[in-house]
């Protein structure tokens, strides 16, 4: 045999095996795509059902019942509803007890109220005389 046949012979051997590998490689490469698709696909179902019971749970209605349920919510007192220049000025108690009390934060309003009330009185009744 030839040495340039032999060459040859190697060379083809090599390319079929070469071709084998990367046959088997793109074929794994497309399983694995066909997995992760279908996974993908698979997420997609999931999100889609979620943001339909985030819609479901999220209903003004259920949220209403819910609120009056556990909440307890009252409507605002006129007290509580003041000019945002007074609540700059609105000294809370330093207590701690009182604090968490609210005939406590309500007085301190009441009298921040009556303070920021007090130099327009006098300003009138200087006004007057």
């Amino acid at each position: 045999m030839k040495k340039s046949t032999l060459f040859w012979l190697v060379i083809i051997f090599l390319a079929a095996s070469g071709l084998y590998r990367v046959k088997y490689q793109v074929r794994d490469i497309r399983k694995e795509t066909s997995r992760l698709e279908a996974s993908i696909k698979n997420e997609y179902n999931s999100l889609h059902v979620l943001r339909a019971e985030w819609a479901y749970l999220n209903r003004p209605d259920r949220l209403q019942r819910l609120s009056e349920r556990y909440l307890e919510l009252k409507p605002f007192s006129a007290i509580q509803m003041m000019p945002e220049e007074m609540v700059a000025h609105l000294e809370l108690p330093t207590n701690p007890d009182e604090q968490n009390d609210e005939q406590g934060i309500m007085s301190a309003a009441e009298k921040t109220t009556r303070d920021s009330l007090e130099p327009d009185n006098q300003s009138t009744n200087q006004d007057e005389q």
